[in-house]
């Protein structure tokens, strides 16, 4: 029979966690660019989805290839957003997103405050034009941003 010591050092595992002493915000234009190359990828596979449905006269084939091409690429940019902090779009600029104090963002907060709060708010008429305005701040940070204590800063 062993007694614990209620002294000791705690046993439980503890996630890894990465924080940097020292980083620089990305610029504006980087965050833009991302977003950019994000959005033209998603675009492709809704292009070839549109060409097959029209090409071939195969809505069902078009349709099924737009739905499996935009579903593929959502979870794998959460995949990439959970180890790294980017989007494919991110990782080609060199910035990623962190916590304010520079401690990797978890998935729960991206996914929930970033992406499902902010997709529930631009419901709101002019939120998602307010939502990017928000960036000429003087902390260069989006209401998305504010909201999930985020920042993007250069990887």
């Amino acid at each position: 029979m062993t007694e614990s010591n209620p002294y000791a050092a705690p046993t439980a595992p503890v996630r890894d966690v990465r924080r940097r002493a020292s980083f620089t915000s990305a610029s504006r234009g980087s965050r833009l660019g991302a977003t950019i190359i994000d959005t033209l990828i998603m675009y492709a596979f809704w292009a070839v989805g549109f060409g097959v449905g029209f090409f071939m006269d195969s809505d069902g084939l078009g349709l099924a290839i737009m739905a499996i091409g935009t579903i593929g690429f959502f979870v794998w940019q959460l995949v990439l957003l959970s180890q790294n902090g980017w989007t494919l779009g991110k990782k080609i600029l060199g910035i990623r997103i962190v916590r304010v104090g520079g401690v990797d963002a978890s998935l729960g907060r991206i996914l929930g405050l970033r992406i499902i709060v902010n997709g529930l708010l631009s419901l709101i008429p002019l939120y998602a034009i307010i939502d990017t305005l928000w960036i000429f701040g003087e902390q260069s940070r989006c209401v998305h941003d504010l909201l999930a204590d985020t920042i993007v800063i250069e990887a």
